[in-house]
């Protein structure tokens, strides 16, 4: 049965028919799934490569950066490009006297993708030297891709509490 309205003709259509071409419509892009496994998988990666310092083996730790990885310090040096340049860093580091350094997960954001994330979390470190006990703390923004299901960290910055 057709319709006049002004001058133009128009169809009647069921109502559930138009449901459906409103929901076909509207699932035109593919829906992703949550990224709640990915998330999960980071924190937990975070959460190793966080304990890697007890080790006090540069290894233990440059295991989680990826080859371009770079490293920028609260120190204010240039940033440390690569793994063998970072290992060397953390050797430096383990040569100290009672050399500490410990970090915090504290919030993990995974893409849509899944194959990109970041990590913010809270650092201590410390030394003792011939002055006493050097100590530094702050805050961290770690940068996770994944690739063959492994994430590893590309771009790694922190800085110091004031």
């Amino acid at each position: 049965m057709q319709q006049m309205v002004g001058s133009h003709r128009y169809s009647r259509i069921p109502i559930c028919g138009l449901v459906l071409i409103m929901a076909v419509m509207g699932c035109r892009h593919t829906v992703s799934t949550s990224p709640a496994p990915a998330v999960m998988a980071l924190r937990a990666v975070s959460e190793d490569f966080n304990g890697s310092p007890a080790s006090r083996d540069a290894n233990a730790i440059v295991k989680y950066f990826a080859a371009d990885v770079v490293v920028m310090s609260p120190q204010g040096r240039a940033p440390v490009r690569g793994v063998e340049a970072n290992r060397t860093a953390w050797e430096r580091f383990f040569r100290g006297a009672n050399p500490i350094h410990t970090m915090t997960t504290d919030t993990v954001v995974v893409a849509e993708g899944g194959d990109m994330g970041y990590t913010l979390g809270h650092w201590t470190v410390g030394v003792d030297t011939p002055g006493g006990r050097a100590e530094a703390a702050g805050e961290y923004l770690a940068v996770w891709r994944r690739r063959g299901g492994n994430w590893r960290i590309v771009a790694f910055t922190a800085y110091t509490f004031r």
